[in-house]
């Protein structure tokens, strides 16, 4: 993220009718509903993807709907992506991050298994790690994690890891 300083005189134009589309994935197979929030504010959209997606309870974004000068709709992702889409760009992984992190947060709160709607864990590595195995699990009472606790071993000849 950047902050570039700006003249608040250089806009030509303002409108207030923003339309916002609210993408919530559901299952395991994150099976997707989506909803065009008209006449709000950013901040009632927001209140909408807390109440449609359960308090968390499933995987959500929100992007703001526009048109182009071709009159082509399109959207500008504000929170998260769409998430059956893969990520291929540094900027999609970390916005694919924080929806995951805002789902595990609030299965945390509940006291529901810290998994992902498909079943997997979220694991982190942390290279910088100098000791040990560099792996972490949010939200857990195991925040750090050793590779033979998650069935991993070191492979001699390679230094890969391998799951068993």
């Amino acid at each position: 993220m950047r902050g570039i300083p700006s003249d608040e005189r250089d806009s030509t134009w303002e409108r207030d009718d923003a339309r916002y589309r609210l993408y919530v994935f559901t299952g395991p197979d994150n099976a997707v509903t989506t909803t065009d929030i008209v006449e709000a504010t950013i901040e009632e959209a927001l209140d909408c993807a807390e109440a449609l997606s359960e308090g968390d309870a499933h995987l959500w974004s929100l992007a703001l709907v526009e048109n182009d000068a071709r009159g082509m709709r399109g959207l500008i992702w504000l929170s998260g992506m769409d998430y059956n889409d893969p990520p291929d760009s540094p900027r999609e992984w970390q916005r694919r991050r924080r929806m995951q992190d805002r789902y595990l947060r609030a299965r945390h709160r509940r006291g529901e298994p810290v998994v992902l709607p498909n079943g997997l864990r979220l694991i982190r590595v942390f290279p910088e790690w100098v000791s040990g195995w560099p792996l972490w699990e949010n939200y857990t009472e195991g925040y750090r994690l050793t590779g033979p606790g998650l069935g991993l071993t070191r492979l001699a000849q390679r230094g890969a890891v391998r799951v068993e």
